[in-house]
């Protein structure tokens, strides 16, 4: 995998779209000869996702428009087995500076902050209403540890403030470039710190839902990318991390990855295009079989 704006113009230049799934999503699906990621192309800036973002907290829940809130007691759910998961790793979690990357209203800070006792907790959010929310929801943090501007535009906010952990929860695949996201909070953290990225696992593992759903009703630069193991795991070794721990999501709903900062070189291994065009397929066939 090339890195940044090389990224987006070489799979760009190598998408094969499938039309079988036209009628599932509002914008074009294509996949990536060269490395098997599945993807919307019709990206806007990151700016302009930072601020269509933005307004989805206003709008609050509403499966409808597919949008939702992070309270939700799904989200919820997540957020406590993130930090469970962590547990497993860190045993002086509380001693640890962690920053949530995409923080939303401040669900998993609050855990982190008030039932785990982590009180050095920083956020990074974009929207100032749900930087205003969470500093209600949690009013023992200090007002400096949450900083209101994107992933990507944060780095001189935490020059002599590194990291330990950053948390980055179904975050990325909305993210109009994530290898200056990656790039940006690898900044952030120490020489030996960790990165927790977590998503949705729904490519290449055993079908967990209909395929009628999956896509959402919004359009593709709201959600660009649908992550398999080895297209996230990919992404990020090819920014200097190597895979520290990972859930068993071949068999649960949900992409929960540990990285570190490393310089050790690793090799990739890539999703064929060919076998994520037929899994596709496959999903399609069996969605109709659960209709």
């Amino acid at each position: 995998m090339s890195t940044n704006i090389n990224f987006i113009k070489e799979i760009k230049k190598n998408k094969i779209h499938l039309k079988f799934l036209d009628k599932f999503s509002k914008s074009k699906v294509f996949v990536c000869k060269k490395n098997g990621i599945l993807f919307h192309d019709d990206f806007k800036s990151s700016e302009e996702v930072v601020k269509l973002w933005s307004k989805n907290f206003k709008k609050k829940t509403n499966i409808k428009k597919g949008f939702y809130s992070g309270n939700n007691p799904g989200m919820k759910s997540r957020h406590v087995y993130c930090i469970e998961f962590l547990k497993q790793y860190f045993h002086n979690l509380k001693q640890k500076k962690i920053c949530d990357f995409g923080a939303g209203e401040g669900g998993l800070l609050e855990f982190l902050f008030n039932i785990y006792k982590c009180k050095n907790v920083f956020a990074v959010e974009h929207s100032k209403e749900n930087c205003s929310y969470l500093k209600n929801l949690i009013p023992k943090i200090k007002t400096k540890n949450i900083i209101n501007k994107s992933i990507e535009n944060s780095v001189d906010k935490f020059k002599k403030q590194k990291i330990d952990i950053g948390i980055l929860t179904w975050t990325l695949c909305n993210c109009s470039e994530p290898f200056e996201v990656i790039k940006s909070i690898k900044k952030i953290l120490k020489p030996n710190g960790y990165l927790l990225i977590a998503e949705s696992s729904r490519i290449m593992v055993p079908f967990k839902k209909s395929i009628n759903n999956f896509f959402g009703s919004g359009k593709g630069y709201m959600h660009p990318w649908f992550f398999s193991f080895n297209s996230l795991n990919n992404m990020l070794i090819s920014n200097g991390f190597e895979l520290m721990a990972k859930n068993d999501y071949i068999n649960e709903n949900d992409l929960v990855l540990l990285f570190k900062k490393s310089k050790k070189k690793k090799k990739v291994k890539v999703d064929s295009y060919k076998d994520v065009i037929k899994f596709m397929k496959d999903w399609v066939k069996y969605s109709k079989s659960v209709s």
